[in-house]
């Protein structure tokens, strides 16, 4: 006969183990969420990407992926910080993938100055707009 205590823990730890984290990124269009250890993202089609762990807690990439995680996040460095506060930062040992990441962090870098120009611009047109009918008034 197994002891009730026995029972109780062992459940208690089977329902432990099923238990997974959610991470959700919201953005403006697409989302981005973590699950089980693999990164979905939700493009405007409402297709998911899939990028699988390798069980280290790395994540593999091959071009695609890397193509559609980089025009897929349109916000600032925090959304890469993230992604690498969860999963980690490659390994020495991994050459190509940090290869990799070192780009999607010029990407990210890249798609921030972009849109702080436009930004910019919107507000000197902004200023334009405003200069020009301030001075039809007169």
């Amino acid at each position: 006969m197994i002891p009730k205590y026995f029972l109780i823990s062992f459940l208690c730890c089977q329902l432990w183990l099923q238990v997974s984290e959610t991470y959700t990124f919201r953005l403006s269009q697409p989302q981005i969420f973590v699950e089980n250890g693999n990164l979905y993202i939700a493009p405007a089609e409402h297709r998911n990407l899939v990028l699988v762990s390798n069980g280290t807690g790395k994540i593999l990439f091959n071009d695609v992926e890397l193509k559609s995680l980089v025009s897929s996040i349109q916000n600032s460095s925090r959304d890469l910080n993230s992604f690498k506060r969860i999963f980690g930062v490659p390994s020495n040992s991994s050459s190509a993938l940090t290869e990799r990441i070192s780009h999607l962090e010029q990407s990210f870098r890249q798609l921030d100055q972009i849109d702080r120009l436009d930004s910019r611009l919107i507000a000197v047109e902004r200023q334009i707009a405003y200069n020009l009918s301030s001075s039809s008034e007169v």
